[in-house]
């Protein structure tokens, strides 16, 4: 995140309970900061470990249609799918739609989302966690004070996905994705992330004492909180590339609006330090940039005009568009020079960033100071994606860059300290002809429900069972037995399994439902099988989603019959029925 503070100082190895302050002590940001992180972690722990990676509140605080996904109503085809007003858990983290029946194509944190091609899609959750500042949101600023802003804000973004991708091994079906979601989930983040090592070297050049400490390795005169951050992906054309900053891309200026390479600011700087002048490296960057995880265009100011009632600044390039206010458009500053590296320093890529790779065989690059980075080498072993970040405090105080060490006193290579994105799977889609024509529910990891047969004679009909034998009388034609079965209010009913042997006859063994008004209708079947000879362990097919098969305990009553004929008159028949099994969805 982009806040402007000393540090980030929350590490969960720590295992801290809680910050607490005494008195006559300094107090700083870093610390309120670190209590609210550790607060957070618990708190997403807590809410893990008892609801699971992924889940949905039970049926009458909306889990029913929480994040749902349907076809779309008609007349509503252009928007592709609907998506479930309700809340929806992701690894600890509340996902909340306010919105009923929320078209795909107009997510609010998805801008530009379209229809995929032909197919058949996972239908996911992307969802992480986006700095929020006044220049993002206005209304975070206090208008009393002026043009100073306060405290930012994080939030949480939640983006329905699709993907076609299959792990290897698996199958897009709703089966293999709730019984191994740990691998989907695997394979939709970056298989292998980009590492960062950083230093702060003595150099080489003759320098002032009464300036920097000459033994120090960091030799800055200021405090910083330096971070790297990725501008292109692995994905973009000619490699990664990576922008950093002193004040951990922090300065910002919202803009008016952005017509070719004029940009109108919003407000005026508040002082020299943030100001822009001309040859500073910004980046353009709105709402569908940062939502899209898209790198911004970077661009040089060439001219800046402040003299008359709005302030103006002019860049070598736009950004390809003109850009409105209501895509809260900002110039990000970044602290690369406008020069092109040889040796161990980093080399200007053709996007205006700067290149990964080092010329220097040791791999270390220099940015400033003393301070060098070195990245991990891109390639199959490390996947680099835009928006990743480093960050890092230098202290003249130490002379030296606050970064994990080994026994040796080595930097220890560490993986991005963000942005993070979890999963959680929707539903399985069917495109055709460019609609979603068939939606399969699987938000919910399938419950099956084991039941012992205990069956009960139903009528003059003698139906004896003990202990899972099943024994029809001779002389009677018919022998048909019944047992009661209860289910979750809200649950969506998927298939039945039934296991067990028999020698002859014709066995069907039925789930139906019958209402409990007596001018209700008569009752229902859901699902049948029919059982061979021999041992057997027949499933049903998966059913769709539907309300013939919700659960509804107020309306009906639910039981099992099996029914058994053809076998004769003239000898007892044994049937062992060893067990029943009821697959559904729960909220």
């Amino acid at each position: 995140m982009h806040a402007d503070v000393e540090r980030f100082s929350f590490d969960q190895a720590k295992h801290f309970l809680r910050v607490i302050q005494q008195q006559g002590r300094v107090t700083l940001s870093a610390d309120g900061n670190e209590q609210a992180a550790i607060l957070l972690h618990h708190l997403q722990s807590l809410a893990e470990d008892a609801i699971g990676p992924y889940g949905v509140p039970s049926p009458a605080a909306g889990g029913a249609t929480a994040f749902r996904i349907d076809l779309p109503a008609s007349g509503q085809e252009a928007g592709f799918l609907r998506i479930g007003k309700g809340r929806f858990w992701v690894h600890g983290r509340p996902c909340e739609n306010d919105t009923e029946s929320l078209l795909y194509t107009a997510q609010p944190d998805l801008p530009g989302a379209r229809p995929p091609d032909n197919g058949t899609y996972l239908a996911y959750l992307d969802v992480w966690e986006r700095h929020m500042s006044a220049a993002e949101d206005d209304s975070i600023r206090e208008v009393a004070l002026g043009t100073p802003d306060t405290c930012s804000r994080t939030r949480l973004v939640w983006q329905v996905r699709l993907t076609s991708a299959v792990p290897p091994g698996h199958k897009l079906t709703t089966d293999d994705i709730a019984a191994s979601w740990g691998e989907w989930e695997a394979s939709l983040r970056s298989p292998a992330r980009g590492l960062l090592a950083v230093r702060a070297a003595r150099g080489t050049e003759p320098l002032e004492p009464c300036l920097a400490d000459p033994a120090a390795g960091y030799r800055g005169l200021e405090n910083q909180l330096y971070r790297m951050q990725i501008h292109r992906g692995a994905e973009g054309a000619g490699g990664p590339t990576f922008t950093w900053s002193r004040d951990n891309g922090s300065v910002v200026h919202p803009l008016l609006r952005l017509t070719g390479t004029t940009a109108v600011l919003r407000d005026p700087p508040l002082d020299r330090r943030t100001a822009l002048t001309v040859g500073s490296l910004v980046e353009i960057v709105d709402d569908r940039s940062t939502l899209g995880g898209l790198p911004g265009t970077l661009a040089r100011v060439t001219g800046v005009d402040d003299e008359g009632d709005d302030c103006t600044v002019v860049l070598s390039q736009g950004a390809g568009e003109d850009i409105g206010p209501d895509r809260h458009p900002l110039l990000r500053r970044w602290d690369h020079p406008d020069t092109d590296g040889g040796g161990d320093l980093p080399q200007r890529a053709d996007d205006g960033a700067l290149r990964l790779q080092a010329q220097d065989p040791a791999g270390w690059l220099t940015l400033e100071d003393g301070v060098q980075v070195r990245f991990q080498p891109p390639g199959a072993g490390a996947a680099y994606r835009t928006g990743d970040y480093w960050t890092f405090p230098a202290r003249t105080a130490t002379g030296d860059v606050t970064w994990p060490r080994d026994a040796a006193g080595h930097p220890v290579p560490s993986p991005p300290h963000g942005v993070d994105h979890v999963y959680a799977p929707l539903a399985v889609v069917t495109v055709t002809s460019g609609k979603a024509t068939a939606v399969s529910d699987c938000r919910v990891k399938p419950v099956q429900l084991t039941l012992t047969p205990t069956l009960t004679a139903v009528g003059s009909r003698p139906w004896n069972h003990d202990l899972g034998v099943a024994l029809r009388p001779p002389g009677a034609d018919i022998a048909v037995g019944m047992m009661s079965v209860a289910l979750p209010q809200g649950a969506v009913l998927r298939g039945m399994r039934v296991y067990g042997h028999k020698d002859k006859g014709n066995l069907f063994v039925n789930l139906r439902r019958q209402a409990l008004a007596p001018n209700e209708g008569s009752e229902l079947p859901l699902f049948t099988l029919q059982l061979a000879n021999g041992d057997f362990d027949p499933t049903t097919p998966e059913v769709p989603a539907g309300d013939k098969f919700t659960v509804r305990n107020d309306k009906y009553r639910y039981y099992i019959t099996a029914e058994l004929d053809g076998a004769g008159t003239d000898q007892i028949v044994i049937v062992r029925l060893t067990g029943f099994q009821i697959t559904y969805t729960a909220c």
